[in-house]
């Protein structure tokens, strides 16, 4: 939608592209009325797949933006934290607090998730 955290943003609708005629009595909106929504874009979440095949196996979620535009690349060290849990009912399976890993010498879903991070990021990756 092109909007970015904390922008306010003003949508008008028609009548014949919200309730019409009708208007809907439950939220109190009498027939022909041109709505105006008023939206705050709190916070967003960005899905993305990190396979080199794009077949979804490993979806990457990023919950915080990091403060740095540099990217880890191959041979770095990176102390990472992790928790390894179900997408259906969030039991956690592994966790851990910190961990030195480096670049490239890490299984290949692994190095994608890490490499395209920035530094002070945060992200949830989905394994199906």
């Amino acid at each position: 939608c092109g909007m970015g955290e904390g922008e306010v943003a003003q949508f008008t609708v028609p009548p014949d592209a919200a309730f019409g005629s009708e208007g809907n009595a439950k939220l109190g909106v009498p027939p022909d009325s041109t709505l105006v929504i008023k939206v705050t874009l709190k916070k967003y979440v960005t899905f993305e797949d990190i396979t080199t095949s794009g077949d979804g196996t490993c979806i990457r979620r990023i919950e915080k933006r990091g403060h740095t535009d540099e990217h880890p690349h191959k041979g770095d060290e990176c102390v990472i934290s992790y928790k390894l849990a179900s997408l259906q009912d969030n039991t956690v399976y592994q966790q851990m607090d910190e961990r030195i890993i480096v670049v490239g010498e890490m299984p290949e879903r692994q190095r994608n998730a890490t490499r395209i991070l920035c530094g002070g990021a945060y992200a949830d990756r989905v394994i199906e």
